[in-house]
């Protein structure tokens, strides 16, 4: 077997020369861009799932049992701090960028089924073991000096889905 040595070749040498270079820690992450493409029209995809990771739930509702068909009728209002989007997100302390990432917000049909779904899953989690129908909600988009919040208000009636008819 021959060997790979080569007059004035050092091994160890060159390994100690880029001992910092091959000792280099992780790349540093970088926050993301709140939107999809840089003409600012849609919220990104990282932008949704931070939105909702950090989101304050908080569901107020009751149980409307006096017609023939019980409903349930509530709010479910979803508040989400700037100032965790920072953590994530790049650029929403500039006030401009906040206002197009609102509105963005507005627009987007992904927040907005994401939060009817939310909010139809917290009504499930209240009232557990009650077959629902189809229900009808209404969601507003807005934003204060420091969260972003999407209100959600819910109708949901009770017993009167497809599969709730079709056992009888």
């Amino acid at each position: 077997m021959r060997s790979n040595w080569l007059p004035g070749y050092d091994r160890s040498a060159m390994i100690s020369d880029r001992r910092d270079e091959l000792l280099r820690g992780p790349a540093k992450a970088r926050r993301a861009s709140p939107f999809s493409s840089p003409e600012r029209r849609a919220i990104s995809r990282h932008a949704e799932e931070a939105l909702f990771e950090s989101a304050e739930i908080l569901v107020e509702g009751s149980l409307d049992e006096t017609s023939e068909e019980a409903r349930f009728y509530g709010s479910v209002m979803i508040s989400v701090p700037f100032e965790a989007l920072d953590a994530s997100l790049r650029g929403l302390d500039d006030a401009s960028i906040r206002a197009q990432f609102v509105q963005c917000c507005e627009g987007s049909m992904r927040i907005r089924l994401r939060a009817m779904r939310l909010a139809c899953a917290e009504v499930q989690r209240r009232l557990p073991g009650r077959e629902t129908g189809t229900a009808m909600v209404e969601t507003k988009i807005a934003a204060s000096s420091d969260e972003l919040h999407i209100d959600v208000d819910v109708e949901v009636p009770f017993g009167l889905s497809y599969s709730a008819t079709r056992h009888r």
